[in-house]
């Protein structure tokens, strides 16, 4: 069982073979994070309580993919309260059945900036 909130360690619940070439990942559907020991794991954030990715969660992973420094950033801007979401954070926004590209230009307006 998938805990909100939680990293997910694997890839069974998002049906992902241990490949690190996945084309889920290659494409920007699923964030993964590398721990500092080399161990893969996926934010379980990133799915609904069903255990199926966020909808619009790709449209969004495409703009911060291409500006974010690394994966851990996004993860982190992810779950950070957004003024220009209503103070909410982009996941919950998502969650709530918000626009997703709304998120995504809030992102693209922030991204340069995640890492500064």
């Amino acid at each position: 069982m998938l805990v909100r909130g939680t990293f997910q360690f694997g890839s069974s619940l998002l049906h992902i073979p241990e490949s690190h070439n996945h084309p889920r990942i290659e494409s920007n559907r699923v964030l993964r994070l590398t721990t500092k020991a080399g161990k893969t794991c996926y934010p379980g954030f990133q799915l609904d309580e069903l255990g199926r990715v966020l909808p619009g969660l790709r449209v969004v992973l495409g703009v911060l993919a291409s500006r974010a420094r690394s994966p851990w950033t996004t993860a982190s801007w992810l779950t950070s309260p957004q003024p220009e979401l209503d103070g909410n954070t982009p996941v919950e926004f998502l969650e709530a059945g918000g626009d997703p590209e709304q998120v995504a230009q809030v992102a693209g307006r922030i991204a340069t900036r995640l890492d500064e």
